[in-house]
């Protein structure tokens, strides 16, 4: 194999190499790496950024253009090459699973870890799991946590009880090695669901979630978040947990309407709650006595979009899985996932379910006496999820949507330009603009994407002139989000036909 580096512009750091193999012909040419300080083989990033814009960009002036000299070369045939793109999408957001899937260890009474990598991605950050008791009676403990996590959920065995019946949810985050671990104090009747996982940099989680809860009860109170959260963030995901008996809490945002302060977390349970930040950082809690800490889990920059006050959703009939339309409440295309609230008004535990819009799933499983959580749940293409309500005394309310960047919001494929330059630099000939273009490029971690361009003939005007190809990622669409698209390239750990690279483009030599 041959190598060549060639120097361009001032030479500082700007070193261009491509990768020969003179052992085949037609040639195969991997586009490798630009920086001198990178050794050979050293996996490299190329991120080519396009803000909310739509359009054609590369990653720098000089990052991801790659050159091969002419000399010794008479032409250039019209072989059709095949060009190959190591890729990943820079997004974040949410993913949901059409149908839950189990993912319940089988030891109980002890923290276990509950490996997610068959179910997620390698960029997976966070789990979004529904905590099942479906004993029909029987009070059980069960909840989740990041396997970074060292806060002790479970001081006893009393702790995290869910009643016969009952569900709840958290977000928690995935660690590298995609694990997280759960509590269950009995593996057959606790079930742990996981509805769908969380990518990239929003949500931004934290190894232990900070303790932040007001040091006021009996009233409104203001929680400043802006020692936990980066500028730009605009809501948090929360896990309210409670440490004594039955007790009053609400979260709200600022300036917000929702004002019900009467419904309680069960005693000793649990529940996930997301809530927007103004731009102070701020959200405001009411908890009835000190029994009830708050932890932040996440925060978001985008990736929720919150209401600030609850939109009510009309009951369906009862005691059925019914399809609801989230159009039916503004829900915008956008959206991929609900946060709910629901709130039950009786003295008595209460059937309530939400699933995916396509999904069989059926636990209808039930919202304890006097009491209200948050739900998370996916929506299908159409805007729909199921809900399953069994007495009018629940009340149901849209708290804010979730968005995965990568689908429905920006456009992205890789594709190149083509040209001859002189040894000054200028252009001699541009051979092709926008060629080599790929399927559009979701997000899901590194990717192998191909696409070929016949180039027409072309005679070599001047030996010491050189090839040049530029990487571009292509914005067809963009609805108001950052998008970025990530080039490997040098990366000897793939096998070749993952390689960034050019096959069959066919030299002729004098």
């Amino acid at each position: 194999q041959l190598e060549i580096k060639i120097i361009v512009g001032s030479g500082a750091a700007t070193a261009m190499l491509f990768a020969y193999d003179t052992a085949a012909y037609p040639s195969v040419v991997r586009l490798s790496s630009q920086l001198e300080l990178y050794p050979e083989g050293r996996p490299v990033t190329l991120t080519a950024d396009a803000g909310s814009q739509t359009g054609r960009f590369r990653p720098s002036p000089n990052e991801g253009r790659f050159v091969f000299p002419l000399d010794g070369y008479t032409s250039i045939s019209d072989s059709t090459w095949t060009v190959t793109y190591r890729v990943k999408r820079d997004v974040s957001g949410f993913t949901w699973f059409t149908d839950a899937v189990d993912v319940t260890p089988a030891v109980a009474g002890q923290w276990e870890d509950i490996d997610l990598s068959t179910h997620v991605p390698i960029d997976a950050t966070g789990a979004i799991v529904e905590v099942v008791n479906t004993h029909p009676s029987n009070a059980f403990s069960g909840v989740v946590r990041g396997k970074g996590d060292t806060r002790e959920y479970m001081p006893s065995a009393g702790s995290q009880k869910m009643g016969g019946r009952v569900h709840r949810w958290q977000v928690v985050k995935v660690n590298t090695d995609r694990l997280i671990q759960g509590w269950v104090e009995d593996a057959t009747d606790v079930r742990l669901k996981l509805l769908g996982y969380t990518f990239g940099t929003d949500p931004k989680y934290d190894d232990i979630p900070p303790d932040i809860t007001p040091g006021t009860t009996g009233a409104w109170t203001t929680v400043d978040v802006s020692s936990y959260v980066d500028s730009g963030a605009d809501g948090v995901i929360l896990m309210i947990d409670s440490v004594g008996n039955d007790t009053a809490y609400a979260i709200r945002e600022i300036g917000s309407l929702d004002a019900d302060i009467a419904k309680v977390i069960n005693g000793q349970g649990n529940t996930v709650y997301f809530v927007g930040i103004d731009a102070s950082n701020k959200f405001q809690a009411y908890l009835a006595t000190a029994d009830v800490n708050i932890y932040m889990v996440a925060q978001t920059k985008g990736s929720v979009v919150y209401y600030p006050t609850d939109i009510a959703v009309t009951d369906l009939s009862l005691n059925s899985w019914q399809p609801i339309d989230a159009d039916d409440y503004s829900i915008p295309d956008a959206a991929n996932g609900l946060i709910f609230r629901a709130a039950n008004a009786q003295n008595k535990r209460n059937h309530i379910g939400f699933r995916h819009g396509n999904s069989g799933d059926d636990w209808n499983k039930s919202l304890w006496q006097n009491g209200h959580f948050q739900t998370a749940v996916g929506i299908n293409a159409a805007n729909v999820w199921g809900e399953y309500m069994g007495s009018a005394n629940v009340d149901v309310s849209i708290a804010a949507y979730t968005i995965s960047v990568s689908i429905g919001h920006a456009d992205i494929h890789a594709d190149i330009d083509v040209l001859i330059r002189t040894a000054t630099g200028t252009v001699r000939t541009v051979l092709a603009t926008d060629v080599a273009t790929t399927t559009d490029i979701l997000g899901g971690g590194w990717q192998t994407k191909t696409a070929t361009f016949t180039p027409a003939p072309y005679e070599v005007v001047d030996p010491t002139d050189y090839l040049e190809i530029g990487l571009f990622a292509h914005v067809t669409r963009n609805e108001g989000i950052s998008a970025k698209l990530d080039f490997r390239i040098d990366d000897n750990a793939l096998v070749p036909g993952d390689q960034t690279s050019i096959s069959n483009v066919a030299f002729v030599r004098e």
